[in-house]
């Protein structure tokens, strides 16, 4: 119910005086100070699979990963992102660290990184409507960042679009995974027929299509 008071309020009444309303009344909730606490240590792990996030909550997710060494780089651009206060909206995100992985197509492929996970929530204003409109003010600030890679299950940028200078597609894709042309070499050769190549990865991957082939 708070949080779509505090949409409502940032649909129907935008402005200044209405975004100071909204972040003085979610700092009542943010302690100025860290708590301490303790426990058996698998029930300190953050995990949030006791969160109702498929339903109450239903969350959508976008993930932007990047090497470990842009990590102040991109503090510096989120920091100056969220004093917009509708950038900085009435939910969370995460910011936490990954290890390097030997799969080809991982975000995480032969690298440390650090991830940046902003939160929408889908029951605020017309369900699912305005969740892209929301990444796009992260993906235009981030997508410039050297080495950026995005997680593959989450809402990814619409290919062919530009997002802060950079265009997001097939060409982008090779040159964020060294080992995508390999990939993809693979791809045709257990899927000849094509059978699992839907028309959005043709697109993004620059599948052509077998007559264009032959």
């Amino acid at each position: 119910m708070a949080l779509r008071t505090m949409h409502w309020l940032l649909t129907h009444v935008p402005g200044e005086d209405t975004y100071k309303f909204i972040g003085d009344t979610l700092k009542i909730f943010v302690k100025e100070k860290p708590t301490p606490f303790n426990d058996v240590w698998y029930k300190t792990i953050p995990m949030d699979d006791q969160a109702p996030t498929d339903t109450i909550f239903k969350t959508e997710f976008t993930e932007l990963w990047f090497p470990m060494e842009e990590t102040e780089n991109v503090l510096n651009i989120l920091k100056k992102l969220y004093e917009d206060q509708q950038v900085a909206g009435n939910y969370a995100c995460e910011l936490y660290a990954g290890k390097r992985s030997p799969f080809w197509m991982s975000p995480a492929y032969n690298r440390n990184v650090f991830r940046f996970d902003p939160f929408w929530f889908y029951h605020q204003g017309v369900e699912g409507k305005g969740v892209r409109e929301y990444y796009d003010h992260f993906w235009k600030a981030l997508m410039k960042v050297d080495g950026v890679r995005l997680h593959w299950g989450k809402y990814l940028p619409y290919s062919g679009g530009t997002y802060g200078g950079v265009e997001y597609g097939a060409a982008f894709l090779k040159k964020s995974y060294p080992k995508m042309d390999d990939w993809l070499a693979l791809r045709a050769e257990y899927d000849p027929d094509q059978i699992y190549v839907t028309e959005y990865w043709r697109k993004l991957f620059g599948i052509e299509t077998i007559s264009a082939q032959e």
